[in-house]
């Protein structure tokens, strides 16, 4: 398949990892507990953080290399795809939880799938819908 369709996958399969698993308010904890537990922390950025952008990292620059994106510095595009699903996750486990701007997290992954790709993709299918 195209580096477009995994990249897709992998963003999908991993919010929903992270989302249906039982430990989907880790993330809140540890950003709010780093400081106070710098091992759990690392633990956690080497065992889950580092392990997903390597993933994403390898998809990108597969795509980049195929031609089928364009170049970016893939590092930061890592960081930038990822962001919007941890917060997904913390905002479930804070504002949601009290009721407050409740997200519907499949438009908002829709949402990301069709604003990144419109970003990276070159060529024809660039005005596709993501």
């Amino acid at each position: 398949g195209t580096s477009r369709d995994l990249f897709v996958e992998l963003l999908y399969d991993w919010w929903r990892a992270m989302n249906e698993s039982r430990v989907t308010g880790l993330p809140k904890l540890i950003l709010a507990e780093a400081s106070n537990f710098p091992q759990a922390a690392r633990f956690f950025f080497d065992e889950v953080v580092a392990r997903v952008r390597a993933l994403f990292t390898r998809v990108l620059q597969r795509g980049i290399d195929a031609g089928e994106f364009r170049p970016v510095d893939v590092e930061y595009t890592v960081r930038i795809v990822m962001t919007p699903v941890v917060m997904g996750l913390i905002w479930k486990h804070s504002m949601v939880k009290c009721r407050i701007d409740a997200i519907d997290f499949d438009r908002q992954l829709a949402a990301l799938v069709d604003v990144t790709m419109h970003g990276l993709l070159r060529g024809p299918e660039k005005g596709a819908r993501a």
